[in-house]
């Protein structure tokens, strides 16, 4: 009895997690499964919810910058050349319907699917010049000398809107198709004590943009 008691006395002495190799030169873990000889087992956490892993980086070009592109250099495009002066553009949105459905058997709830998707129509603004080329195609679309005067052909455009990052290198673009002007404001409210720039603007109805995926990420010095 005292050898055994000696025996186990040793066992509890030794440092938990590893025991000295038994005769197939396999260790014993804190949790008594067994390892090659002279192996130390590492525990691997498990991936979260999200997959685990690191973030995927936001600029993988420019790796030391954090910022977000800024919204205040812009130049929008149509006929193949930049147009003076636009000093805003409006978002682009686009909202898809939604469509509630259900069975008479169902559960006293509703299923939903998509329908028709909307674009939001853009309005561009810029400051008033002897540059007429808001008036110019605005007036494609309704001209005061009369319904003759419209031109069928060019009323509608493609333009392209070009997003710049602070050195002026372009970052992203984006295509709008099938552009019409709906609304033309050649003066603003005038007023005799005012001190604000005059603006003309133009709204833009579309049928959707997309990104110019072709313009990628520039190398920043």
């Amino acid at each position: 009895m005292a050898g055994l008691r000696q025996a186990h006395e040793r066992h509890q002495l030794r440092p938990a997690g590893r025991i000295r190799p038994g005769a197939r030169g396999m260790d014993i873990g804190p949790g008594g499964g067994l390892f090659p000889g002279g192996q130390t087992h590492k525990h691997k956490s498990a991936p979260g919810p999200w997959g685990g892993g690191e973030a995927m980086a936001q600029f993988s070009v420019n790796a030391n910058r954090i910022d977000p592109y800024k919204n205040f250099k812009f130049r929008v495009m149509w006929d193949g050349r930049y147009v003076a002066g636009i000093s805003k553009v409006s978002a682009l949105k686009r909202a898809t319907e939604v469509i509630p459905f259900r069975n008479a058997g169902d559960p006293s709830s509703e299923h939903r699917s998509p329908g028709m998707t909307r674009y939001e129509p853009i309005i561009l603004e810029r400051g008033i010049t002897h540059d007429t080329d808001f008036e110019v195609w605005a007036n494609m679309v309704h001209n005061y000398q009369g319904d003759a005067a419209m031109s069928l052909r060019n009323f509608r455009k493609d333009i392209v809107i070009d997003i710049f990052n602070e050195a002026g290198q372009k970052v992203i673009s984006y295509k709008v198709h099938r552009c019409w002007v709906s609304e033309y404001q050649a003066l603003p409210d005038l007023d005799a004590a005012g001190k604000a720039v005059m603006i003309e603007s133009i709204k833009l109805e579309h049928e959707g943009w997309e990104r110019d995926t072709a313009v990628k990420e520039p190398k920043e010095s």
